[in-house]
């Protein structure tokens, strides 16, 4: 069976940086295809592989995540953070006053200001995917998290 539209798939997966043989992420991951759950672009390439086979695909930043966008780094004081404890490289995911949810990554903190970079990690990163097709399948996979996740209702 062929991935395509509709179809449930099972993938294994090997993220890289471009040019660099230390992986970034992997694992294995069930998605419905055609459903945005995972980069379109990936979705794109994957339509019509088979089962067992193996593709090596490299996505430029405007495929993936995106590229930096320096008016995403944004200066907030440091009075606003309950926890003054915040260090370069960390990533902070912070809530409003109205409830919203901020992520961001800690660039510098310098005299009470917290330079906070809002892309995407990856953004600006040409990626390398190794991703070998697991399965396909017209039906909903059982549930692999062992239950009580409600992942099977609809």
């Amino acid at each position: 069976m062929r991935v395509d539209k509709g179809k449930f798939v099972r993938i294994e997966y090997e993220v890289y940086f471009e040019g660099e043989n230390n992986v970034l992420d992997f694992g294995t991951l069930t998605y419905l295809h055609g459903n945005g759950e995972i980069l379109p672009a990936l979705e794109k390439r994957l339509e019509g592989a088979q089962v067992g086979e193996i593709l090596d695909i490299t996505l430029p930043p405007s495929e993936a995540f995106g590229e930096f966008d320096k008016d995403l780094v944004r200066e907030i004081p440091l009075d606003y953070f309950e926890d003054k404890d915040i260090k370069p490289g960390q990533f902070v995911r912070a809530q409003t006053l109205d409830g919203s949810i901020l992520q961001f990554t800690v660039i510098d903190v310098s005299d009470g200001i917290v330079y906070a970079d809002f892309n995407h990690p990856l953004a600006g990163e040409t990626l390398r995917f190794k991703i070998k097709v697991l399965g396909v399948s017209d039906e909903k996979p059982p549930c692999e998290c062992g239950g009580g996740c409600n992942c099977q209702e609809d």
